[in-house]
């Protein structure tokens, strides 16, 4: 493992804790990474003084002002542009290589849409079978803890990945004659089965 390897897994392994991104930030500067720094502290000053988003309130002209430039500091280190939105996080689509939205992406490229929140990705929209394939990278390199899925698997999809998984083949026919005819229809048998299989992920989604 490498010592950027070894920062990352440390904020993925306590998402909540500001100071492993500061600490981190402080090596990426000392090691001529000084952009993603910047970005990930913009994004860190967001959070921290915007918690419920975009201050929009009569008065407070100067606040709005500094989140304003915050945010279109963020757009411009990541590349992208666009007009101002509500929030504190930053949504990039339409991935272009020559990017720094795409470099700090990493694995997370496999995606359609990805969340920069603090620094880091922690939400992806995706392709189920892209998300199979690429699920442990992009875990290994961002603090993922949401994923919206584009495309839903078939019940044979399903029972494939439940055998690469290891389980064994009563336990698949348990879980196909329980759960095989409602998966696709039924959010909540189709959640509960995915859960197990990456527990690291508190909210899934799908936009189809």
């Amino acid at each position: 493992m490498t010592e950027r390897d070894a920062f990352v897994a440390a904020i993925i392994d306590d998402p909540a804790a500001d100071s492993r991104r500061e600490i981190f930030a402080d090596w990426l500067e000392e090691n001529g990474e000084g952009e993603y720094a910047e970005f990930i502290r913009v994004q860190l000053e967001l959070s921290r003084s915007f918690p419920s988003g975009t201050p929009i309130l009569m008065g407070y002209e100067e606040i709005y002002e500094r989140w304003r430039k915050l945010w279109t500091r963020q757009r411009e280190l990541l590349s992208i542009d666009g007009p101002p939105i509500w929030g504190t996080h930053t949504r990039v689509r339409n991935f272009v290589k020559e990017t720094q939205a795409y470099r700090w992406m990493g694995p997370c490229v496999a995606a359609k849409c990805c969340v920069f929140v603090r620094g880091f990705v922690e939400s992806v929209e995706i392709r189920f079978a892209d998300w199979v394939k690429f699920a442990a990278s992009i875990l290994a390199a961002h603090p993922v803890n949401e994923v919206t899925l584009l495309t839903f698997p078939e019940r044979e999809e399903m029972l494939q990945l439940l055998r690469s998984r290891g389980y064994s083949d009563e336990r698949v026919r348990s879980w196909d004659r329980s759960h095989g005819n409602d998966f696709f229809w039924d959010n909540t048998v189709a959640w509960e089965s995915l859960k197990p299989l990456w527990p690291r992920i508190e909210r899934w989604n799908r936009a189809f």
